[in-house]
C-alpha cells in the first residue's frame, strides 16, 4: 500500500488517556440536590454515578464521584458565580432566622410595659414577614427548578409526579437545617403552602371561548371530587374561582324567576356545598343591586314559590344545599323569613302549593322553617296552615307518589319478574344475574331508558320522603305542638308498599339516607319495622354504609370536640341499628363500649403535636380494638359489624395521621395489618383482596363512599370497608345457610353493582326485580288467540332467559319440563340451585335411585 503524503491527510492524534473522575468532598448540610445544583447536573445523574438515591443522607458519605458532565465551581480568584437555588434558599432561611431572633431579643429587652412591648413586637414582625416572604419565594424557586429539571425531556407517562418532587425537595431543605426549630417550622409551612398552590393550579381548569360561569364551576367540581376539604377551601378562595362564583350569581339574577330558581337548584347539585353557598349568598345579597332584574330577585323567587310548585321545589333544593355553619344558617333564616313575611296574612294558596310540591319530591324542611318564622311573628294560624301542608305533602308522598312509582316499576318489569319467580330458584346468583343482564340487553333503548327513568324517580322520591320524615321528627321548638307525633310518623312508614319502595331504593343508592334528616327518618323506619327482615336488610345496611362507617373513618383530629361528638353520635346510632337487627343488648353494649374506649385512646395524647404521639394513640386504640376478637358473638354478623367499625376507626386514624393515600402500598399493608389486629380479617391476604376490589370509578366501589368532606384516601377506605363487610358476610351466610345473614349482606353487595333491580323476598338485590306483590292486571277479557300468543312469547322468553344464564341444553330442557311450583318446592326443601339443576337433569325417585 502506498503511503499518503504528509500534507494530504490530517495527522493522527492518539487518544488521551481517560482522566480520573472528578470527586467532591461532602460538607455538612450537603444533600444530593444541593451538590448536583452546584455542579450543574441533575440529582438523578449524581445519584446514579454513586449508586445512591436522590434522597440519600450524605452525612455518612465522605466523597462523591461527579458525573463526567459536571462543572467545577468558580475559584476564588475568578468572578463569583451566581448563587445556586439551594444557596439562595439557605441564605433566605438564615435571614429569616436572624429576623425572628432580632424580634424576640427586642421584645425580651423591652421595658415591662404591655403597650410598648406590643408596639415593638408589631414593628419587628414587619421585618419577619418580609423575611418570610423572601424565604417562601426562594423555596418556591428551588423546588420549581427541580420540578422543571427532573422532568425536562421526560415523556409525560414517565415523569415524576410533582407532589413527590415537592415532598422530596422539601425534606432535603429541612435536612439542611436540622436542629433549627425556628427554620424547621417555617420551612414546613412554606413547602405545604407551595404544595397546596400546585394542587390548586392543577385542579382549576382553563377555558377558551364563551362558557357560562355555572358550567365552569360544574367542570371544576368534577376535578374536586374526592379532594380533602382543605384543598377544596383553598381552590374556592382562588381569585379565578371567586370570579366564577360572582359571575354565576349574576347570571342567575338575570334569568326569569322560574329559570333563576332552576339554574341555582341545578348548580347546587353539581358543585361542592361551600361553593354553592357562596353563589347563593351573592345572589341573595349582591354587592351591586343592578346585578338583579326584578323578576329574579330573591323576593320575586320567594313570592313565586308560594304559587308554583316547581319554583318551590327548586328553592327548597337551594335551601337544602346550604350547610349548618353560621353563615348558612343565617341565609336560611333570611329565605324562610322572606317567604313567611309575604304569606303570613294569606297562607291558603301557599299551603296548597307547598303540600303539592312536597308530595312531588319537594323538601318539607323549607315549609317547616317558614312555619316557624310565622309562629315567631305571632301568626299562629298561618303557621298551622303551613305545618299542615308539610304533613299533608308527606302523607301524600307516602300514600300516592311512592305507590305510583312502584306500580310503574312493576308494570315495566312484569315479564322479567315472572321469569325470575318461575326459574330463579333453580339458578345460582351468578346465573341469575347473567340472565337479567341478557334480558335487559335484549330490550330496546326506549325500554331501557324508561326503566332507568322509573328507577331514578323512585330513588329520588324515597330520598325526599325519608328526609321529610326526619325533618318532621326534628322541627323547631316553637312549632313542635303543631307537628305530627313520632308515633304518627312511625305508623305512616309502617306500610308494605312503603317498605318495598324504600328497600328497593336503598339497594340501588344508599345515599338516599345521606342527609341528617334522611338518616333520622331511616332510624325511625328501622325502629318501627324491625320485624321485617327484608326491610332491615336493605335499609340497615345502606344506613351503616352511608352514615356510620364514614363518620367513624373520618376522625381526622382526635382533639377536635366537634369531630369527637360526631363519632360518638355515630356510635350511638350504631347501637340503635344493632338493636333493631335483634342483637342482644349485652353484646351491643360490650361492642360499643370497646369502640368507645378506642376513641378515648386516640384522644389520650393531649399534646398530640407530632406523628409519634399520634401513632402512639393509634397503637393504644388498636390494642383496645383487638380484644373484639375474643367476644362471644365474634363469629356472627354482629361480630363482623363491630370489627368493621373497629377497622374504620383505626384505619381512618392511620390515614389522617400519615397523610398518605390509599394508592400507597405501605398504607395497604398497614391497613391489612390493622385488619388482622382487630380481627377484621383471617389473614392479610384476605383483606388485600378487598383493597384491590375498590375502584373509585366502579359501581361496587361507590357503595357507601365517604361524603364530600372526606378526602380521596378516606373515600376509598370507606369503600373498602363496605366491600369487605358486605362481601364477607355474604360468603359466610351462604356457607352456613344463614338466611338472615345472607339477606343482610347480599342487599349490601347488590346495592353497589351486582343488580339493576332491588331485592326480592329471598335473595335481596341479587335476585333481580322485586316481587313486592303489587298486582298489575295485564289484561281482562283477552281473546283466546291472544292468550296463546302470549304463552308462546313467554315460553320463548324463558328459553332465552336460561340461555343468557349460561344453562346447557340438558339442564334447560329439564327446568322447562316441570311447572315453576316444583322448582320453588325444591328450593323450599333446602336444595341449592346446583342440586336443583342436577335433580332436573338426572331425576331420581324418593330413595335417590335414578328413574
Amino acid at each position: 500500500m502506498r503511503l499518503a503524503e504528509s500534507d494530504s491527510v490530517s495527522q493522527y492524534v492518539p487518544p488521551q488517556p481517560p482522566s480520573s473522575p472528578s470527586q467532591y468532598t461532602v460538607q455538612p448540610h450537603d444533600t444530593v440536590q444541593s451538590v448536583a445544583a452546584t455542579h450543574n447536573v441533575t440529582p438523578e445523574e449524581l445519584a446514579r454515578t454513586n449508586n445512591i438515591s436522590v434522597d440519600s443522607d450524605l452525612s455518612h458519605i465522605a466523597v462523591l464521584t461527579l458525573p463526567p458532565n459536571a462543572t467545577t465551581p468558580a475559584t476564588s480568584d475568578q468572578q463569583p458565580p451566581p448563587q445556586a437555588p439551594a444557596q439562595k434558599t439557605d441564605a433566605a432561611i438564615a435571614a429569616y432566622d436572624a429576623a425572628v431572633k432580632q424580634r424576640d431579643d427586642a421584645v425580651h429587652s423591652a421595658p415591662h410595659n404591655g403597650s410598648i412591648r406590643q408596639d415593638i413586637f408589631t414593628s419587628e414582625s414587619d421585618a419577619v414577614d418580609q423575611a418570610q416572604k423572601a424565604m417562601d419565594a426562594a423555596i418556591k424557586d428551588e423546588i420549581g427548578g427541580q420540578i422543571a429539571s427532573r422532568n425536562a425531556g421526560v415523556p409525560a407517562d414517565f415523569q415524576t409526579p410533582s407532589d413527590q418532587i415537592i415532598k422530596s425537595a422539601g425534606d432535603a431543605i429541612a435536612a439542611r437545617h436540622q436542629g433549627d426549630a425556628v427554620a424547621q417550622s417555617a420551612i414546613g409551612n412554606s413547602v405545604d403552602a407551595y404544595q397546596m398552590q400546585q394542587k390548586t393550579d392543577a385542579l382549576i381548569p382553563s377555558f377558551s371561548g364563551p362558557l357560562k360561569a355555572s358550567d365552569k364551576l360544574a367542570r371544576l367540581s368534577t376535578n374536586l371530587q374526592g379532594q380533602p376539604q382543605d384543598v377544596i377551601d383553598h381552590v374556592a378562595a382562588d381569585p379565578r374561582v371567586q370570579g366564577w362564583i360572582s359571575d354565576a350569581a349574576k347570571e342567575a339574577g338575570h334569568e326569569s324567576t322560574a329559570d333563576c330558581a332552576k339554574d341555582l337548584a341545578d348548580l347546587t347539585q353539581n358543585v361542592p356545598p361551600d361553593i354553592a353557598r357562596q353563589v347563593i349568598q351573592q345572589w341573595w345579597t349582591p354587592a351591586d343591586p343592578n346585578d338583579l332584574v326584578a323578576s329574579a330577585s330573591p323576593s320575586g323567587v320567594a313570592s313565586m314559590a308560594a304559587s308554583d310548585k316547581d319554583t318551590y321545589k327548586n328553592l327548597a333544593a337551594i335551601y337544602g344545599a346550604l350547610g349548618d355553619d353560621p353563615q348558612s344558617q343565617s341565609l336560611k333564616q333570611q329565605i324562610a323569613s322572606t317567604i313567611a313575611g309575604q304569606q303570613q296574612d294569606n297562607p291558603t294558596v301557599a299551603s296548597r302549593t307547598f303540600a303539592d310540591a312536597i308530595s312531588d319530591g319537594g323538601d318539607a324542611k323549607l315549609a317547616i322553617d317558614v312555619a316557624s318564622q310565622m309562629q315567631a311573628a305571632g301568626k299562629t294560624d298561618a303557621a298551622k296552615y303551613v305545618m299542615g301542608a308539610a304533613k299533608l305533602g308527606t302523607i301524600t308522598m307516602q300514600k300516592q307518589t311512592l305507590t305510583q312509582d312502584m306500580q310503574a316499576y312493576g308494570k315495566q318489569t312484569q315479564e322479567l319478574k315472572a321469569l325470575i319467580d318461575d326459574l330463579g330458584p333453580g339458578l345460582t346468583p351468578e346465573q341469575k344475574q347473567n340472565a337479567i343482564n341478557g334480558y335487559i340487553a335484549s330490550k330496546s333503548k326506549d325500554w331501557q331508558d324508561q326503566l332507568a327513568a322509573i328507577k331514578d324517580k323512585l330513588v329520588s322520591d324515597t330520598r325526599a320522603f325519608s328526609g321529610d320524615i326526619g325533618a318532621l321528627l326534628d322541627v323547631p321548638d316553637n312549632v313542635k305542638q303543631l307537628a305530627p307525633s313520632r308515633d304518627f310518623l312511625g305508623k305512616l312508614t309502617d306500610d308494605d308498599t312503603t317498605h318495598q319502595a324504600i328497600a328497593f331504593a336503598a339497594t340501588q343508592d344508599p345515599s338516599v339516607f345521606k342527609t341528617k334528616e334522611a338518616g333520622e327518618g331511616a332510624l325511625l323506619m328501622l325502629e318501627v319495622a324491625h320485624k321485617s327482615k327484608d326491610f332491615v336488610a336493605a335499609v340497615g345496611s345502606a344506613y351503616i354504609g352511608r352514615n356510620i362507617l364514614p363518620a367513624l373513618a373520618d376522625l381526622k383530629n382526635p382533639n377536635d370536640p366537634a369531630q369527637i361528638a360526631k363519632v360518638n353520635q355515630a356510635l350511638q346510632n350504631l347501637k340503635d341499628v344493632a338493636g333493631i337487627m335483634g342483637l342482644p343488648k349485652s353484646d351491643i353494649d360490650e361492642g360499643t363500649d370497646k369502640l368507645q374506649k378506642a376513641i378515648t385512646a386516640l384522644t389520650t395524647p393531649a399534646e398530640n403535636t407530632g406523628l409519634a404521639e399520634g401513632v402512639q394513640g393509634l397503637n393504644a386504640a388498636t390494642a383496645e380494638l383487638s380484644e373484639l376478637k375474643d367476644f362471644s358473638f365474634i363469629s356472627g354478623p354482629a361480630g363482623l359489624l363491630f370489627r368493621t367499625a373497629a377497622l374504620a376507626i383505626s384505619g381512618g386514624a392511620l390515614l389522617s395521621q400519615t397523610g398518605a393515600t390509599m394508592d400507597d402500598p405501605s398504607i395497604k399493608n398497614g391497613l391489612a395489618e390493622l385488619a388482622f389486629g382487630v380481627g377484621a380479617a383471617q389473614d392479610a391476604a384476605h383483606f388485600g383482596t378487598a383493597l384491590n376490589l375498590v375502584d373509585r370509578n366502579s359501581n361496587l366501589g361507590k357503595w357507601g363512599l365517604g361524603t364530600s368532606e372526606a378526602g380521596e384516601a378516606t373515600e376509598k377506605f370507606v369503600g373498602v370497608l363496605n366491600v369487605f363487610y358486605f362481601a364477607d358476610i355474604a360468603v359466610g351466610g351462604a356457607q352456613k345457610n344463614d338466611t338472615a345473614t345472607e339477606l343482610f349482606s347480599v342487599a349490601g353487595v347488590a346495592g353497589g353493582a351486582l343488580s339493576v333491580f332491588g331485592g326480592s323476598e329471598a335473595l335481596g338485590g341479587l335476585a333481580g326485580p322485586i316481587g313486592f306483590g303489587i298486582a298489575t292486571v295485564a289484561s281482562i277479557g283477552v281473546g283466546v288467540a291472544e292468550h296463546y300468543a302470549k304463552q308462546r312469547e313467554y315460553h320463548e322468553a324463558e328459553v332465552k332467559f336460561l340461555e343468557d344464564a349460561g344453562i346447557g341444553d340438558n339442564i334447560r330442557a329439564g327446568m322447562l319440563s316441570v311447572p315453576p311450583e316444583q322448582i320453588q318446592d325444591m328450593q323450599n326443601r333446602g336444595m341449592s340451585p346446583e342440586q336443583i339443576q342436577i335433580q332436573l337433569t338426572y331425576p331420581t325417585d324418593v330413595h335417590g335411585r335414578p328413574y
